[in-house]
Order: C-alpha cells, then structure tokens, then sequence
C-alpha cells in the first residue's frame, strides 16, 4: 500500500510542474485578452466621440449659432447678476 501511495505522489510531483505552467501560459492569454478587449472598446469610445462631435457641429452649423449666442448671454447676465449683489452685500 505505501509503495502504490509513493507512485501515485511521484506522479502527482512530475505533473504538478506541468499545470503550472499551462496555468501561466492560460493566464498570460487572458490577460493579452483582456488588454485588447480594453483597446478594443477604447477605440468604439472615440469612433463615437468623433461621430458625435461631427453630428453637433453639423446641427451648429445648421441651426446657426443662436442657441450659443443665448447661453453666452445668459453666462454674462448671470455673472453680472453675481458681481452687482457682491458688490452691494458688502455696504
């Protein structure tokens, strides 16, 4: 019986160095994998981007600058708004 046990554990110590290695070699694959998948979806993020970006510009252009001229109008308004009642807290 000790003698069968004795192969079977010097099997199992030839083996063991073997799945190690396939183990790394499998990790080293998931984690190529994983960094391409990452790339992959980082250029889907910026080809959307710069399909959006150029839709807005287009629809500026399009639509004429009014829609910014009223937010910068607003901006001013507001800072103004702001600046004034500092300036009249203060007294």
């Amino acid at each position: 019986m000790n003698c069968q046990a004795y192969v079977y554990v010097c099997k199992l110590c030839i083996i063991l160095p073997l799945v190690e290695c396939k183990f790394s070699v499998i990790s080293l694959i998931v984690h190529f994998s994983y960094d391409v998948m990452q790339q992959m979806t980082l250029i889907q993020v910026q080809a959307s981007v710069k399909n959006n970006m150029r839709r807005l510009n287009r629809r500026m252009v399009q639509s004429g600058s009014s829609h910014i001229l009223h937010v910068v109008l607003f901006a001013l308004f507001c800072l103004f708004l702001v600046y004034f009642w500092s300036k009249f807290s203060r007294h």
